[in-house]
């Protein structure tokens, strides 16, 4: 179940990207939102303060952007409300099935050819 939190949420993660103006890469993307990438065993991240990042040497590219959104979650005071739409039992799952989606958004976008 997608609430207006959510919606909100992911009509929001296109926008900002094209706004920062990056290039694709997730880490020019943890640049332009000044967050720092520290090595651990588990990715997590936080807006903060500070904006963190821990990532393990091996990570893939969607769980760099998974934890991206992440950041712009918190960044733009939407992750409780996100939790919220729906059981307190479900909340966490459903924190990251909106955060995945947002990810592959990401991803997809910086998948796109530009534009002639």
């Amino acid at each position: 179940m997608m609430g207006s939190a959510s919606r909100l949420f992911l009509a929001r993660v296109p926008a900002e990207l094209a706004r920062l103006d990056y290039s694709g890469n997730p880490y020019e993307l943890a640049a332009l939102l000044r967050v720092r990438i520290l090595e651990g065993e588990h990715p997590r991240a936080t807006a903060g303060p500070p904006r963190i990042m821990i990532l393990p040497p091996d990570v893939d590219t969607f769980t760099v952007f998974h934890e991206l959104m992440h950041v712009l979650m918190q960044l733009w005071e939407l992750e409780r409300a996100i939790e919220s739409e729906v059981s307190e039992s479900a909340a966490h799952d459903h924190l990251e099935a909106v955060t995945d989606h947002a990810a592959r958004l990401a991803l997809s976008l910086t998948a796109a050819p530009p534009c002639a």
